[in-house]
């Protein structure tokens, strides 16, 4: 038997309100280990700034994160406000750099770090389908 009109807007309603709670959870996530990574790439800056001896790949990789979790966070904002014109190619490419310069530094959280970008943009992506099939 078919659905009625009323209820696939009943459908929609709900999917929408799972949506945007899904989406605050990303973004939740993602602000609070973005403030971590501003606040790390502070002092590094800082220190490489003032002369201190500080690992310049370092200081790479939290630039590039920091570029990384700007990007998610402004494309979570758009989604959780129903904007489906995101375009997060630039969060790909940028991840992609990230995990080469993880791969460079040698560091022992390869891997971690590796599938909590790979699963943060999986996420990103899935959320952004997700939105343009419940829009109407």
């Amino acid at each position: 038997m078919p659905a009625t009109r009323a209820q696939r807007q009943k459908f929609l309603e709900m999917q929408r309100i799972l949506f945007k709670e899904k989406t605050n959870h990303i973004t939740r996530t993602i602000k609070e280990e973005r403030f971590t990574i501003e606040d790390d790439h502070k002092d590094y800056h800082d220190a490489f700034v003032n002369n201190r001896s500080v690992d310049f790949g370092i200081l790479m990789c939290l630039t590039t994160r920091k570029k990384i979790h700007i990007i998610a966070y402004e494309a979570l904002k758009k989604m959780r406000n129903y904007d489906d014109n995101v375009d997060i190619s630039r969060l790909r490419k940028l991840v992609n750099v990230h995990k080469h310069q993880l791969l460079k530094s040698g560091t022992s959280h390869h891997a971690v770090n590796v599938k909590f970008y790979d699963d943060m943009v999986d996420a990103i992506d899935q959320n952004l389908n997700w939105l343009r099939v419940i829009k109407i």
